[in-house]
């Protein structure tokens, strides 16, 4: 059996992995979208009605081409672009799920195969209908995209997924194109000889974390509690832009110690005993050599996509 017949054993409810707050802004872009589509179809509809009238009273004029002097606002609205505007609402709302959960979970979600996947329910127009008459239209459904975007997740749950994906970032970041290791161990210590940059700012030094260094400490913060919240004194230090203390503890941890930071780039990250290191580098660091074909190049994909 295949990888892919595997995957296709496997069924995951989209709907299921969602939190409360997350179906709540589901629905709530539901009913904006819903209500948009019946307010730019009313619309449309008027201002057809509109621009009739007024070749009525006045029969040289044309919409596209000469529109009535009248109608100043027609520079702006036209009957085109309101069924343009209205032929993007199912793309819209394609686009806040997919942006919400994407950056919410750090998952990569490529939107364009879900629009494509749902282009049926997107172009909306028979274009054989009257278009003096308002356009009928089907209505997407937000679990219709739920359901896209983990037929992408390969059979993986939510959680499984940003797992994946933050270990398949930690790799990148820990090792090169070779899958050689970018860092050295000492006793408890993960050390990387380039991980940030120093300069002087008003005679002190400050340091910026290069991205791939950001990368590691979000799979060391995993590490820590198994969990996407991130302890507040390491959110503390990807966040910030620039870093005025050269040494970080982390005492809100129970594995990990603390952040040393050095003039030449060099990074140290110090686990609380030596076994935490080994346990970290072993789950997030090492190249899986037991991944499969599939598995390989969706990793890839993955990492050289980000999130």
């Amino acid at each position: 059996m295949s990888i892919l017949e595997k995957f296709e054993e496997v069924k995951i409810d989209g709907m299921e992995q969602l939190t409360e707050s997350d179906i709540q802004y589901c629905e709530q872009n539901q009913m904006a979208y819903e209500a948009a589509v019946r307010d730019y179809t009313t619309l449309l509809s008027e201002w057809k009605g509109i621009c009739n009238r007024q070749k009525e009273c006045l029969p040289e004029t044309d919409e596209e081409r000469k529109p009535s002097p009248y109608l100043g606002v027609g520079k702006r609205i036209s009957s085109r672009s309101l069924r343009e505007h209205l032929d993007q609402l199912g793309g819209i709302l394609i686009g806040q799920i997919v942006n919400k959960i994407a950056s919410r979970y750090r998952v990569t979600i490529e939107k364009e195969k879900i629009s494509n996947a749902l282009s049926y329910a997107m172009s909306g127009t028979d274009r054989n209908l009257d278009e003096t008459k308002p356009a009928e239209r089907r209505i997407l459904q937000y679990g219709e995209i739920v359901d896209q975007i983990f037929l992408q997740f390969s059979g993986r749950s939510l959680r499984e997924q940003a797992e994946y994906e933050l270990k398949s970032r930690c790799r990148k970041s820990a090792n090169n194109y070779r899958g050689e290791p970018r860092y050295e161990k000492r006793g408890s210590c993960l050390i990387f000889a380039d991980g940030a940059s120093c300069s002087e700012w008003l005679g002190s030094p400050e340091w910026k974390l290069w991205e791939p260094m950001a990368a590691i400490l979000e799979g060391v913060a995993h590490y820590e509690r198994n969990d996407f919240r991130l302890p507040q004194s390491i959110a503390e230090v990807i966040s910030q832009y620039r870093l005025k203390n050269n040494e970080i503890p982390f005492p809100d941890c129970k594995k990990v110690q603390s952040l040393k930071l050095y003039k030449n780039g060099r990074v140290d990250i110090r686990f609380r005993k030596s076994r935490y290191l080994e346990q970290f580098v072993k789950t997030y660091l090492l190249q899986e050599d037991t991944a499969t074909t599939e598995e390989k190049e969706e990793e890839n994909e993955i990492s050289g996509s980000g999130s």
